[in-house]
């Protein structure tokens, strides 16, 4: 027992300090404590499981792991720390990413730091731009990522729909048409009016959902997704706009040797309220199309999910710009969340030159607050957590919580990039370094204690 338990220490934040070394002697151990919901003892099995599947003991047969696993955990009831043992948890480090558009360059630099540092995760949520960023990190497609933020600004991303182009084509030439003078403007005026029948039906027009066309960017996605080659497991959202909801695309995949992701994921479906869909190869690219589909910038993207009725799906930020409660969910104890804002000091000052920067501004600020409010909010529940016995836990309905870590990064000054900012690639890749550099300066929010 002793070499089995090799590297796993009974520490107060619920990790071991050193994993290859100080075996921990089974006779202090007592296992048959191991099922309780109180008391330092109960604790002990979320090490043992980190040590058998996050790699810090490696022990050499498969057999012997899940016989100890068994043996420790059997009596564990749901709601104990050591349930999650019992039914082979999966989730143990969880990455969070967040939207914020041509931002998205830092968060990118952030995960090629991060995995060059040797960092890995379980499961991996993205929202918005990060679902784009997410959907290349999973399928361990970190240059492929690095090129695409490097190259952006060259592939003309946020290109206007035809109809959009003509009316901007028609503002432009009808001011140059009012600056000219009276004989001039005669011999003008035919090509204003063909400026203004190229827009074509007004109401078709007024009726549209969206003026950038998605072309650019699903020639970019298209041959790069598939749920295949998923190295963790995946979680995105997207905002059902049809239903006023903030739903999940999901994929549930073994890591590091650890077994039964479908009890994980039958756990996860157990506890989110929100509507879920697995993902797929038929619905890979939808999914993160619509996740990161800016409103008013992009045409929703349109799902019927074999049921016969479209429902219209834009950016995940809009409803759920930090999906934490999702990873939480999922089983995850170590969460990452990657912001692309630093910690306010001062209030911002951006200039408003036009009604289509206000209207990102806006966007903007929306989902930031809500990013904040998730973090508030995971925050205080790991505080009351703390604070709470267990019958306080079951009276603020805090029973079935646990506590996790949570770790942040951010840049340390605001980013010199706009949501749409697709186009300025020094800005870009100066952004992308930045994130690459913060990667090394993962800040602790909450420990366990």
């Amino acid at each position: 027992m002793d070499e089995i338990l090799t590297g796993i220490h009974k520490e107060s934040n619920g990790l071991p300090a050193n994993s290859r070394s100080e075996p921990v002697s089974a006779g202090r151990l007592d296992i048959s404590q191991w099922g309780t919901k109180t008391g330092e003892p109960a604790r002990i099995p979320s090490l043992l499981y980190l040590g058998l599947n996050r790699g810090y003991s490696r022990l050499g047969s498969d057999a012997i792991v899940a016989s100890l696993r068994y043996e420790a955990c059997q009596n564990a009831q749901e709601g104990d720390p050591a349930y999650f043992c019992r039914v082979g948890r999966l989730i143990v480090k969880a990455l969070v990413l967040s939207g914020g558009g041509a931002r998205g360059a830092y968060e990118a630099g952030v995960l090629c730091g991060l995995a060059n540092a040797g960092e890995r995760f379980d499961l991996v949520c993205g929202t918005s731009i990060g679902a784009i960023n997410a959907s290349f990190l999973v399928q361990d497609l970190l240059p492929d990522l690095e090129h695409f933020w490097r190259s952006i600004a060259s592939r003309n991303i946020i290109r206007l729909i035809p109809q959009a182009q003509h009316v901007q084509e028609f503002v432009t030439g009808f001011e140059d048409f009012l600056k000219l003078p009276l004989d001039a403007k005669i011999f003008r005026l035919p090509h204003i009016i063909e400026l203004y029948g190229r827009i074509g039906s007004k109401v078709a027009l007024l009726s549209l959902l969206g003026v950038v066309d998605r072309a650019p960017l699903t020639a970019i996605l298209t041959g790069k997704l598939n749920v295949n080659n998923l190295k963790c497991s995946l979680i995105i959202t997207a905002t059902n706009i049809t239903q006023e909801t903030a739903d999940t695309f999901y994929a549930f995949v073994r890591t590091d040797g650890a077994s039964d992701e479908a009890r994980v994921q039958s756990d996860f479906l157990g506890r989110v309220r929100s509507q879920t869909y697995l993902l797929s190869n038929t619905n890979f690219l939808s999914a993160v199309e619509a996740s990161a589909s800016i409103p008013l910038a992009f045409e929703p993207v349109k799902f019927n999910h074999g049921t016969g009725r479209d429902f219209y799906y834009v950016d995940g930020g809009v409803a759920n710009n930090t999906p934490i409660g999702f990873a939480i969910a999922a089983g995850a104890t170590d969460i990452t969340v990657i912001f692309m804002d630093p910690e306010v000091t001062a209030p911002p000052y951006q200039m408003i030159p036009n009604a289509a920067v206000l209207g990102m501004a806006c966007y903007d600020v929306m989902q930031q607050k809500i990013l904040a409010d998730d973090m508030k909010l995971a925050v205080m529940t790991n505080k009351a957590l703390s604070a709470a016995d267990s019958q306080e836990q079951k009276e603020l309905g805090l029973e079935d919580k646990v506590q996790v870590t949570l770790r942040v990064v951010r840049p340390k000054l605001p980013l010199d990039l706009t949501v749409l900012a697709f186009g300025d690639q020094a800005k870009l890749t100066a952004a992308f370094e930045v994130g690459r550099s913060d990667a090394s300066q993962i800040q602790t929010v909450w420990s366990p204690k």
